[in-house]
């Protein structure tokens, strides 16, 4: 292998995880390629999707409904639907504790 080349493959169709009457392919980064924790930071930049060990992108033909998007946190804003939504929840609160099972958890 070449200093600096990173080895992709194509998985074969399988059903799409998102709709019913589509099939899907992806783009799979070599899971065995000791450099791919270099790599993971810049794969993600480019669309790439991390699922266990393995890194990935969707790679359909004729197809990009599922591409990423990113959003800086920092920069969201709530729109007018989102705002009426935390309006009508005001009444709830939330409270930390330590993740102790009890029956109240174990009812959820």
């Amino acid at each position: 292998m070449k200093t600096g080349t990173v080895r992709l493959f194509q998985t074969l169709d399988h059903p799409c995880g998102y709709f019913d009457d589509r099939s899907a392919r992806n783009l799979v980064i070599d899971p065995l390629d000791p450099r791919l924790s270099a790599v993971y930071g810049t794969s993600l930049s480019w669309g790439f999707r991390r699922a266990g060990g393995h890194v990935y992108k969707p790679s359909c033909r004729g197809c990009q409904a599922c591409t990423p998007c990113r959003i800086p946190a920092s920069l969201f804003q709530p729109d007018r639907s989102q705002r009426r939504c935390l309006r009508r929840n005001e009444d709830l609160s939330v409270h930390w504790r330590d993740a102790v099972p009890d029956d109240e958890a174990l009812a959820l």
